[in-house]
């Protein structure tokens, strides 16, 4: 799920999104789910200036692990979905907008400038690896 910054607001167009998600049996009552994909999202700008496509389009990369457990085997409490391994990848995002876990586009950053895009290997690439580090710095 993915929380948009308050006071952005999407143009009238969907996403764009790529990627997969396989299935497999885990241990007796699980499931286990690994999703691997890429969503663009094409904010409004409004009156904002901005210099190209990087400004308004954040990219988001995951690649992560789910585990589903059900039956009489797993306590209560641990039935349900579970996150697993995996992480997520931020291209051309505002870094500093309030709440941390709030996408909003690069020109919603206080000091934001022009174009600050940098390209790290398999960043738009669900095939690839997942990149180390974000575009924030993290």
């Amino acid at each position: 799920m993915t929380y948009f910054a308050e006071g952005y607001d999407l143009l009238p167009v969907p996403p764009r999104m790529t990627g997969r998600m396989t299935v497999r049996p885990g241990a007796s009552g699980e499931l286990a789910v690994h999703v691997s994909y890429v969503v663009a999202y094409a904010f409004d700008p409004g009156s904002r200036v901005v210099y190209g496509p990087a400004d308004l389009e954040p990219f988001v990369r995951v690649d992560r692990d789910y585990i589903l457990r059900s039956g009489p085997r797993w306590a209560p409490g641990s039935r349900g979905l579970w996150t697993g391994d995996g992480g997520g990848f931020y291209t051309s995002i505002a870094c500093r907008t309030g709440n941390p876990e709030d996408l909003a586009p690069a020109f919603g950053d206080p000091d934001y400038g022009g174009p600050s895009m940098s390209r790290a290997p398999g960043q738009f690439d669900p095939d690839k690896p997942l990149p180390t580090k974000g575009n924030c710095g993290e």
